[in-house]
């Protein structure tokens, strides 16, 4: 009885242990090299916490904290730059500007009047008339001045807000006509001690003049009869810079003594005869201080 219990047992354990080994091996086990661990917590992937990929939190894409150009840039269109469409910018705008009006006289808008002989002023000029008639001409409403031989007229004022200090310039718009010999038209500027700078046109000359520190010198500029935009800056205590038509010409000192211009003076003095030919008009007195 004993030996066939045992019999059993060992008959048992042979079916048992070939089961037992079909449920084993390592296909399935935990902790294995298989790629599905790979899916899991601290891996490498691109869609991962603290990964480098261009979706996950603190990249450095170009969406958060960039240099772009949509925050805080240099671009002309933002707040305090230097184009001439934001704000604060340094765009050159005139302190102060004066132009002649319809029906206007020099006398009723600010200018002193000086004749001498056969001559005269007037306003609400048309500047397309003289040197033959079909020039070009400066803005409408011009102030007009006129002078036979032997004879001189001459608007003055003194310049808005006083004395011109460096970094301060003033424009005007010149137009003169015919100029007979010994005659002359221009423009000077004064200090309170006498006459610091002429730009003029001389009877019989080719070109415009200077006269300064340097003398009195011709420029490279031929005689027009279509109108100049003069633009005249001091730059220094004794230097100044004059342009016309925007395009720097001249540069040079103060004459005289040298003082810092104060007051404005338009002449002419002897250029011929009219009607129109031989007036000069000017128009539009800008400052920029």
């Amino acid at each position: 009885m004993r030996c066939e219990k045992y019999i059993l047992f060992i008959l048992l354990l042979a079916i048992l242990l070939p089961a037992c080994g079909s449920n084993g091996g390592d296909s399935r086990a935990d902790d294995d090299d298989s790629a599905d661990n790979d899916s899991g917590d601290d891996d490498d992937s691109t869609h991962g916490d603290d990964d480098d990929s261009t979706h996950g939190d603190d990249d450095d894409s170009t969406h958060d904290d960039d240099d772009s150009t949509h925050d805080d840039d240099d671009s002309t269109h933002g707040d305090d730059d230097d184009s001439a469409h934001g704000d604060d910018d340094d765009s050159a705008l005139p302190d102060w500007q004066l132009c002649g009006s319809a029906g206007g006289e020099p006398g009723q808008d600010g200018w002193t009047v000086s004749l001498n002989g056969s001559a005269g002023v007037f306003g609400d000029g048309d500047s397309t008339l003289n040197g033959g008639g079909g020039s070009l001409g400066i803005s409408p409403s011009a102030w007009g001045l006129w002078a036979d031989l032997g004879a001189s007229s001459e608007l003055s004022r003194d310049l808005e807000g006083g004395v011109l200090n460096p970094g301060s310039s003033f424009s005007l718009e010149f137009d003169n006509g015919w100029v007979e010999a010994g005659g002359e038209v221009g423009l000077r500027l004064e200090s309170l001690a006498d006459e610091v700078f002429r730009f003029s046109f001389s009877g019989g000359d080719s070109n415009y003049r200077v006269l300064d520190g340097a003398g009195n010198n011709q420029l490279s500029l031929p005689h027009s009869v279509d109108g100049l935009h003069l633009q005249w800056s001091l730059v220094s205590p004794t230097n100044y810079v004059l342009e016309v038509n925007d395009a720097q010409l001249h540069q040079g000192t103060l004459g005289g003594s040298g003082g810092a211009p104060v007051r404005l003076s338009v002449f002419n003095s002897a250029a011929g005869p009219g009607p129109q030919n031989h007036d000069l008009y000017i128009n539009c007195l800008a400052l920029l201080r």
